[in-house]
C-alpha cells in the first residue's frame, strides 16, 4: 500500500512539474523559434558588447557572418550604399529578413534577403 501511494505521489509530483515546466518555457519548439529570432536579430546590447565595431557592415561580418547583404533597409526606406558606411552610433536593432519576411515587410517587389536597419 505505502509503494502505491508513493508511486501515485511521484507520478503527481512529475506531472506538476512536466505542466509548469510547459506553463514556463512553452513548447519545445518555441525554443527552435526563439533561437532563430535571435540569430536574426543584433540588438543593440549585443552591439555595445563590441565597441571595436564601428558600421552595419562591420557588425554583421563579425556577429552573423552567415548574413548576406544583398538589401538593405535603413528605418524602413530602401538604403542605396554600402553597409560599411552607416555607422553604428545611432543604430538600435539590426534584422534579418528572409525572403518571404522582407516581401511581407516591404512588398512583393523585394527579390532578396533584407538587411534591415533600425536607429533612434
Amino acid at each position: 500500500m505505502i509503494r502505491k501511494l508513493t508511486a501515485v505521489l511521484v507520478l503527481v509530483l512529475l506531472t506538476q512539474g512536466c505542466a509548469a515546466a510547459g506553463a514556463a518555457g512553452g513548447e519545445a519548439g518555441d525554443t527552435d523559434q526563439v533561437a532563430t529570432s535571435r540569430a536574426n536579430v543584433i540588438t543593440r546590447q549585443e552591439l555595445a558588447e563590441h565597441p571595436e565595431l564601428t558600421s552595419v557592415g562591420e557588425a554583421v561580418r563579425t556577429l552573423r557572418p552567415r548574413w548576406r547583404d544583398e538589401t538593405i533597409y535603413v528605418d524602413n526606406r530602401p538604403y542605396v550604399g554600402r553597409s560599411t558606411d552607416i555607422l553604428l552610433t545611432f543604430v538600435t536593432e539590426i534584422r534579418y529578413l528572409e525572403l518571404s519576411e522582407a516581401q511581407m515587410t516591404f512588398g512583393q517587389s523585394i527579390e532578396t534577403n533584407v538587411i534591415h536597419v533600425i536607429t533612434r
